[in-house]
């Protein structure tokens, strides 16, 4: 047995987070006698009443005898120790201490919420002692840590016959000699014994449906988060899964309740690239007319190119670029590109597309996903509009992100960072709700909200539902929105208001109707009373493999499906699919595009009657939906394209290239961000 000890340290004292890996038991019955410390106990007696305990670790310690147990409240303790003894007693394994318990009910259980147990006092002398004993070192300054962002623990020790897994390790053996682990969770499943533990740690791994079947069947239990430095008995503490992050892919999304309650996270948005050579230019390129299906290289059709600001234009030098978004601001009618790069958020200057011009960048979470939108509104008080964007950032590793929130009021001068929400430490995305999507300002008679996505936000059996901001004080977001219950993980969401016959299922009118791909489906919601979404109906489709975004025709009838697997898995040309909205109870898919490639479909919007969508390798591809239900016969060869990836000639199912467009300047300014290419300004010709 042995104490749980995270760390955090200054120059004065170290920090420790004690917390309990979520698959160890927790009720009282494991053969320990118990003492109990909480914050306002009472330091008399032996400490062994749950409802009157201690207050202080040092004083049940001093009442404590070999194979007791120390169980600590959540909250913040000083363990004054100036003595090489009682720092090593802290530390030591005849005693076993565990934090994090709830005093409401006698000690008995854990917080189900971030509140954790830190313990300050140890001297930072005994910082390699500490390491050297299974700790972990964590950011060297504590107040730099948000309520929430605490994020290393130590867990259970493990048992003689436990698995290893970790990025690195070789599949030889059994698996069990944490020294030496192996590399793949299905080898290790496949060496394990009936009823044994595979610990994973930190990493990137594949699972497939096929391994997690075997493993349920002998009861073989997958638990990740451990850290391989501590021997994997350092884990992160649930259900803040923050730094220690094992993440899979391969899982049926319906297993992520289960994965997430065993320290699991499954990202199916899977992302693997090498960045071209080409992509380190520096140079801006300028205008190239779309001729004879060419424009400076790259194959065209109907679409000219304005300019190109590649990676190395931007003042952070980043590895690559993701998402992208804009607006005009109404101020001075100034447009600008506002991109997702992977180190940071850029807020670039197009209102002269041949010179845009970086106004600056908000270093961010180094990641391959970053998702922005803008809100606009009218200041009465100072007699102008301002705006602000919402980037979110989500990341294989699970580092804390949270929502951060860019000024964009001192434009065109600078940004600055004007908060950060910790409501969650990651996110795959975010929209805002009843905006017109060229200002961000709010649609006449609506109200905006902030819709969260894909976020580390609520318990395990609602990890990665949609949850709603009220943005009245737009630096200071209010919650209205919980998780629903009956909700699951949302990749990407949009919403339309509706006020014609449909709005008689809502509950009020106009209706506001969530359109939620949630991976293996598609969730109509009404969220039209904040606090009380309701489901409306599900549908999915054949030759599903990852229902990843999508977006409503103008008319609001329709809604046009992206499937970001389906090419890959499936070896599929791109394939597009309606879904008709004329029944919010009753949807239906009643039509499919399919492209003459295998690229992926990945982002795409509807401006009129046409429909922009980044198309990874084959860049941006635009379909005339003038007939939704027809869009196969209208669209024999597009309506425009522009290839923004011409690093490798072959269109096929393969994530470089065009990851995000964005077609709403009032310019008629064409926004593509592309992964490696980084900026392109287009125009259609």
């Amino acid at each position: 047995m042995t104490a749980l000890k995270p760390i955090l340290s200054t120059a004065l004292a170290t920090v420790l987070v004690v917390a309990l890996h979520p698959s160890v038991a927790l009720s009282h019955g494991d053969g320990y006698p118990s003492l109990f410390v909480a914050q306002g106990g009472v330091d008399e007696g032996k400490c062994i009443n749950p409802e009157k305990p201690c207050g202080t670790i040092s004083y049940a310690l001093s009442k404590a005898e070999k194979g007791d147990e120390i169980r600590v409240a959540h909250g913040m303790f000083r363990f004054p120790t100036e003595r090489r003894e009682e720092a090593l007693k802290l530390l030591g394994s005849v005693i076993r201490i565990r934090g994090g318990f709830d005093p409401e009910q006698k000690f008995e259980n854990r917080t189900n919420d971030h509140r954790v147990t830190v313990l300050v006092g140890p001297d930072t002398a005994y910082r390699s002692r500490l390491a050297e004993n299974g700790f972990l070192l964590v950011p060297d300054d504590p107040s730099e840590l948000a309520q929430g962002e605490i994020i290393l623990a130590q867990a259970e020790q493990p048992g003689e016959q436990t698995g290893y897994v970790s990025e690195g390790g070789a599949d030889t053996g059994d698996c069990t000699n944490p020294d030496d682990p192996c590399q793949t969770i299905a080898y290790a499943v496949s060496q394990a014994a009936e009823g044994q533990e595979i610990r994973v740690s930190e990493g990137y791994f594949d699972l497939d449906s096929e391994t997690l079947a075997q493993a349920n069947e002998r009861q073989v239990q997958i638990a990740g988060g451990f850290a391989r430095a501590s021997n994997f008995a350092a884990t992160a503490a649930a259900p803040n899964v923050a730094a220690l992050a094992t993440v899979v892919t391969g899982p049926s999304v319906s297993d992520r309740a289960a994965l997430a309650g065993s320290g699991i996270r499954l990202q199916q948005d899977r992302k693997h690239r090498t960045i071209s050579p080409a992509a380190r230019d520096a140079a801006l390129k300028g205008p190239a007319a779309c001729e004879a299906g060419m424009a400076d290289g790259h194959p065209c059709k109907g679409i000219n190119r304005i300019a190109q600001m590649p990676l190395g234009a931007f003042s952070s030098s980043p590895g690559e670029a993701n998402d992208i978004w804009g607006f005009v601001d109404l101020n001075d009618n100034r447009e600008y590109a506002i991109i997702g790069l992977q180190n940071g958020t850029a807020v670039v200057d197009v209102t002269d597309p041949e010179q845009p011009k970086e106004i600056g960048t908000i270093p961010g979470l180094p990641t391959i996903w970053r998702d922005i939108k803008v809100y606009q509104f009218f200041d009465d008080a100072e007699n102008r509009w301002k705006a602000y964007a919402y980037v979110t950032a989500d990341d294989r590793a699970a580092q804390t992100h949270g929502i951060v929130i860019i000024d964009l009021t001192e434009l065109p001068d600078r940004i600055t960072q004007a908060a950060t929400l910790d409501l969650v430490d990651v996110a795959h995305n975010v929209y805002i709700s009843n905006v017109d999507y060229s200002t961000g300002a709010a649609l006449p008679g609506l109200t905006p909200f902030v819709y969260i996505l894909g976020s580390d936000f609520g318990d395990p059996s609602t990890i990665g539902a949609f949850f709603v901001l009220d943005v009245s004080d737009p630096v200071n977001p209010v919650l209205v929105q919980s998780p629903p219950s009956d909700a699951t993980y949302s990749h990407d969401a949009t919403t339309m208001s509706i006020d014609d016959d449909r709005a008689n299922v809502c509950s009020g009118q106009p209706c506001e109707v969530l359109i939620d791909y949630s991976e293996d489906a598609v969730d109509i919601w009404d969220v039209t009373d904040k606090g009380n979404a309701r489901l409306l109906s599900t549908i999915t489709y054949p030759d599903k493999v990852y229902i990843h975004s999508g977006w409503w025709t103008e008319d609001k009838n329709f809604v046009l499906i992206q499937d970001e697997l389906d090419e890959q898995d499936l070896q599929l040309n791109t394939t597009v699919r309606v879904l008709d909205l004329r029944d919010l109870e009753n949807p239906s898919i009643t039509a499919t595009w399919t492209g003459p490639t295998g690229a992926i479909d990945h982002n795409g919007f509807t401006l009129g009657n046409e429909y922009y969508i980044s198309n990874y390798r084959r860049g941006l591809t635009v379909l005339d939906i003038s007939d939704p239900q027809n869009i196969e016969a209208l669209n024999p060869e597009e309506a425009a394209l522009f290839d923004t990836y011409i690093e490798d000639p072959v269109d096929d199912a393969v994530f470089n290239g065009a990851w995000g467009t964005y077609p709403y300047l009032p310019s008629g300014t064409i926004l593509v961000s592309d992964i490696e290419g980084g900026l392109f300004l287009l125009r259609r010709n």
